[in-house]
């Protein structure tokens, strides 16, 4: 059935290109038809990704923002860490190496409560230009890059995959980055790892990661229940996006910008930008803050309107 509606898809648009075989089964190219548009024809296991009512991302209206006095702070484990950075064709994906010897990145706090979530990634996701990047946008506004720390809960689950499937399984932690004249140092140590990972399936080892340097100084932060921004677009993760930004300078930027998404170099370059999902219907989701607007009490047991809130994102 799939490959019929595949074909029938190929007949009426000429123009798009069938991903090559045995190449990557996704992309987030839509003149593929492994692009967004077709993941949920692709598989079975997909079918979220078609025809889901709480898919990621989404654009953050102010206005809806209600603000959660119950919402404490997010913590992450300030312990270094080993993870291979790797092109996997789709983007650059830092996965953290664990072994019986090393102690978990811990995420906990916040809308996590009361479980403790184990970072397992990091994907990166950024475009070709300064307008667009990231997967979320803010009031209709897209930054030029999106850290995303996938993590998973230890409480529940035994495993990742496991997780990945299942209520409360997963935790994304977003942080947008701004272009500036400075790099966030530990962004700074990761992109110098970049240019050895510039086809894909390269990849590379790096030691002694302080991931917890990645966060801002304030964690204020939105949060909304969605889903996996890839293949299969499980409805299983708790989004956090952070309200204030890092940064990065265009030099270090565009580094980024020279990944390709080939194993090796071919006459026209294919690269990895623009890697990011387009917007999904929010379908008047909850989208709550533990930034306090001025009018809101800290004894207010319940959630109000944050008529006041303010993105701190477009600030340097």
């Amino acid at each position: 059935m799939i490959k019929s509606i595949i074909l029938f898809l190929a007949a009426f648009y000429p123009q798009m290109t069938a991903l090559r075989i045995n190449d990557y089964p996704w992309t987030y190219d839509n003149d593929l038809f492994g692009g967004p548009d077709f993941w949920g024809l692709l598989s079975k296991k997909w079918k979220m990704c078609a025809k889901g009512k709480m898919q990621s991302p989404i654009n953050i209206k102010p206005a809806s923002i209600l603000f959660d006095p119950l919402l404490n702070d997010i913590k992450i484990d300030e312990i270094s860490t080993t993870a291979e950075m790797m092109n996997i064709g789709q983007m650059p994906r830092l996965r953290v190496l664990y072994n019986t010897h090393s102690s978990a990145v811990n995420i906990t706090g916040g809308p996590l409560h009361p479980y403790k979530y184990r970072l397992q990634r990091i994907d990166f996701h950024y475009s070709n230009d300064d307008m667009t990047g990231s997967e979320h946008a803010i009031n209709s506004r897209n930054f030029p890059m999106e850290i995303q720390l996938i993590t998973y809960n230890t409480d529940l689950y035994n495993n990742f995959t496991t997780a990945l499937t299942l209520p409360r399984g997963i935790a994304a932690v977003s942080i947008i980055v701004l272009i500036d004249k400075h790099t966030n140092e530990e962004l700074l140590k990761i992109t110098q790892s970049i240019e050895k990972v510039s086809f894909r399936k390269k990849r590379i080892t790096l030691h002694k990661l302080k991931i917890w340097k990645l966060f801002p100084t304030l964690i204020d932060y939105v949060t909304y229940e969605g889903s996996m921004t890839s293949p299969g677009c499980y409805e299983t993760v708790t989004w956090v996006i952070l309200n204030h930004p890092i940064h990065i300078t265009q030099t270090n930027l565009n580094k980024w910008r020279k990944l390709q998404r080939t194993i090796v170099e071919e006459k026209e370059p294919q690269y990895v930008a623009p890697n990011f999902r387009p917007l999904q219907h929010s379908y008047g989701r909850l989208i709550r803050t533990n930034i306090i607007s001025r009018n809101a009490s800290m004894e207010c047991k319940h959630h109000i309107p944050v008529s006041r809130y303010r993105s701190n994102l477009g600030r340097t």
